[in-house]
């Protein structure tokens, strides 16, 4: 036969091949074994619509998943077809930072270099907090995060024209927390350990600290089961990590799978982000996701089970149930309060929460004064000593009937806080339910504020010029005094930062690894972390680095003992001092544990811990700087096999409370990001402080004076109240204002 009609043959057949190919392309084959698996999204939905016209006759598992499924084999099926779009790969987990520019940044592009460089990616707030708290860093400059980055251009950056300009004029004004690049945090260098011992803490945040950022999908442990990326927020895990999927290849007793194959987000996809997701990271640090929930770790496994089984370990601790914040109780999320922005990122790299974060309380409340649209952009934001002034901030599009979205501190919209046209305002959360926001100035005018409400929030004005919300309506805050760690160089430990890098074309990393017996990555030195004690009750007060006074948290009060590789030791119970103040941070923060009773005035008036001079004045837990032996003593000395019962820290005279002293010397740093960050000075401590307001009158109690003016019997608080009132308006002609 003729060779040129045997290629002409060959040819035509060549291609009624490629059609039937085609043509069985045309049936999706995933459902053949994932037959029962559930829509990613409702089927109703607009994204519903818009992924099946992206994934076409190949539908829509592979505008995710990527994968061939015209094959009929898992390892076929699980390959990158030759063709289309969205078939460069297989991807177990579409959200992994490492492939979502082929995902999910198919259609989200813009979120993509967001997220790279926000908080969440980076943690580049924790990793400059714990680097000046070991003086390697003597300044508030933001320099390493978890991967090499760099903000976007100023052009690129999301954000209302009013946000930009106000962000432009923030970062200048700051620029230690807004830096233009991130260097990598590097590994400890065992050459330099002897003389700069300090520089363990590198490895100790790879190990202990870094597990969380969504390049990984974290400790695999009860509680902080999760994906990675896109999927660490937008895919559901529950704390078990098992799977209740009707899909038959999910094994339904192995932790470590979503709850459901199903993307949560917005109303319109039926549910938005549960706060339980949230708290797969947020437990550690400020510890403001289990404190919302009305959490606190304990040292204690009680109560016991039924069968005298202790109280099983959530996040790797045991925890207490305090009260929740007012907003958890409500049934409200966290994505209910934070915007896009909070969450993330605008494309530019932050330092600190309190950098990425733009909501503020009075966004939604107001104050006694002024509704939130009569507000100016920046109130309560004002990283300033003065309050912010300016034209109100009215509303986002406002229509002809008043009604509008609200506008953030920074100028961006609420796109679901709503003022309606009656003048009452609506969040609208993301479970499908409106809940009316109450607002402080028509509460005034409704004579729904009592008595002491007013007089802290409307009559003593200088709470609002000077204080945030949350310093009076944060009723408790977790304090976990004193972090012990101790770094032993002869070990090993896991390094969450090689973890993220060691990822595959696939977009999972060892740590969700579908290849079996494949081991994370480890680095020098194994940490071991312990504390001195826990307290929840009546937090310390400062001032953050918006210039307003705060409440404060033990942040990384780090005592560090570090053990070398051969074994010497380098350094013991040693805290180093930064920018001249020892090194034992406490954070100012927003706990997260708002209830509408707030504090009382006592509280903070009466109180010297809440101005810094430690548990009733720092006069406990004295004697920290000298080693003490318990046992007999005979002619004044101990047996000679007696131990050392409590080693020193030798540079701690004082409780892990005490910030200032009496006489005003500074004991810890306060906030290690944020040049207005501080402890409260004399006048504002003087001013806390009336211990004399009793004596003033009570002194005299026996006296000829006393009894001229008293009548015998007792008062109550609410008598007490109404008998001064008499005296002074007595005093003042009988004035009634």
């Amino acid at each position: 036969m003729h060779k040129g009609f045997i290629y002409k043959f060959m040819t035509v057949i060549s291609f009624v091949v490629a059609v039937v190919s085609i043509q069985a392309v045309a049936k999706n084959h995933c459902l053949d074994c994932h037959k029962g698996i559930e829509s990613i999204v409702p089927p109703q939905t607009g994204m519903a619509q818009a992924l099946k016209g992206f994934g076409g006759r190949d539908g829509t598992c592979v505008v995710c998943h990527g994968g061939d499924p015209s094959a009929v084999t898992k390892a076929a099926a699980h390959r990158a077809a030759a063709r289309g779009k969205g078939k460069k790969g297989f991807f177990p987990d579409p959200g992994s930072p490492w492939i979502v520019a082929k995902t999910c940044g198919q259609c989200h592009p813009s979120y993509t270099a967001r997220v790279n460089n926000s908080l969440m990616a980076t943690e580049a707030g924790k990793i400059q907090g714990a680097l000046h708290t070991v003086a390697i860093q003597q300044d508030k400059t933001v320099r390493y995060g978890n991967y090499d980055a760099r903000s976007l251009p100023d052009n690129e950056l999301e954000g209302t024209p009013a946000y930009l300009a106000y962000m432009k004029r923030l970062a200048a004004q700051n620029p230690g927390p807004f830096p233009r690049t991130l260097k990598q945090l590097p590994l400890t260098d065992p050459k330099r350990l002897a003389r700069h011992p300090n520089e363990y803490t590198f490895n100790y945040l790879r190990e202990e600290c870094l597990a969380c950022h969504v390049g990984v999908s974290g400790r695999h442990r009860r509680g902080d089961y999760r994906g990675m990326g896109c999927s660490s927020c937008h895919i559901v895990y529950s704390n078990e990590g098992l799977s209740q999927s009707a899909d038959p290849t999910i094994p339904k007793d192995q932790p470590g799978h979503p709850l459901y194959h199903r993307l949560v987000g917005t109303r319109n996809l039926g549910a938005g982000v549960p706060t339980q997701n949230c708290l797969h990271c947020h437990t550690r640090g400020k510890r403001i996701g289990t404190s919302f929930t009305g959490m606190m770790e304990s040292p204690y496994p009680t109560p016991f089970g039924p069968h005298g089984e202790s109280q099983p370990r959530i996040h790797g601790k045991y925890y207490v149930h305090i009260q929740s914040d007012v907003h958890y109780r409500a049934g409200m999320t966290c994505q209910d309060c934070h915007t896009t922005t909070d969450i993330h990122g605008d494309g530019r790299i932050f330092g600190t929460t309190l950098a990425q974060v733009e909501i503020e309380c009075s966004d939604c409340h107001g104050t006694t004064r002024a509704y939130p649209w009569e507000l100016p952009l920046g109130y309560m934001d004002e990283f300033s000593t003065k309050p912010a002034s300016g034209r109100p901030r009215g509303l986002w599009r406002q229509k002809s009937d008043g009604s509008g979205e609200l506008l953030t501190a920074r100028g961006n919209p609420f796109g679901n806080v709503e003022r309606m046209k009656d003048g009452t305002v609506v969040l609208h959360a993301v479970d499908g339910r409106d809940h009316q926001v109450p607002l402080l100035k028509a509460l005034k005018k409704q004579g729904k504020l009592n008595e002491n409400a007013l007089t802290a929030m409307d009559r003593v004005t200088i709470h609002t010029k000077k204080m945030e919300c949350y310093t009076c309506h944060s009723t408790w805050a977790p304090q976990c005094y004193g972090c012990h760690v101790s770094y032993d160089a002869r070990k090993k430990g896991i390094d969450w930062l090689a973890v993220g890098n060691a990822h595959r074309a696939d977009g999972t990393t060892p740590d969700r690894s579908f290849v079996k017996g494949e081991k994370l990555p480890q680095l020098m030195g194994r940490v071991r972390e312990s504390r001195s004690y826990l307290r929840w009750e009546r937090p310390i007060l400062g001032v953050n680095g918006e210039g307003r006074i705060t409440p404060l948290e033990p942040g990384c009060q780090v005592v560090s003992t570090v053990v070398g590789p051969g074994g010497r030791s380098l350094a013991h119970s040693r805290v180093w001092d930064s920018e001249g103040v020892p090194g034992l941070d406490m954070a100012p923060v927003f706990p997260h544990t708002v209830d509408k009773h707030a504090r009382s005035c006592e509280s903070c008036h009466a109180d010297p811990k809440a101005a810094g001079y430690g548990i009733e004045g720092g006069r406990f837990f004295r004697g920290y700087d000298k080693p003490r032996k318990v046992d007999v003593k005979t002619d004044g000395k101990f047996p000679t096999a007696a131990k050392v019962q409590f080693n020193p820290v030798n540079t701690l005279p004082t409780d892990w409370s005490q910030v200032v002293s009496r006489d005003g010397r500074q004991l810890q740093t306060v906030g290690s990001h944020w040049k207005l960050s501080r402890p409260l000075n004399k006048r504002e401590r003087q001013t806390l402080l009336r211990t004399g307001t009793c004596l003033g009158c009570h002194r005299n109690m026996g006296s000829k004076v006393w009894k001229r003016v008293s009548t015998p019997g007792s008062l109550t608080t609410r008598g007490h109240r109404q008998k001064m009132q008499k005296l002074l308006r007595g005093k003042a002609g009988n004035c009634t204002r």
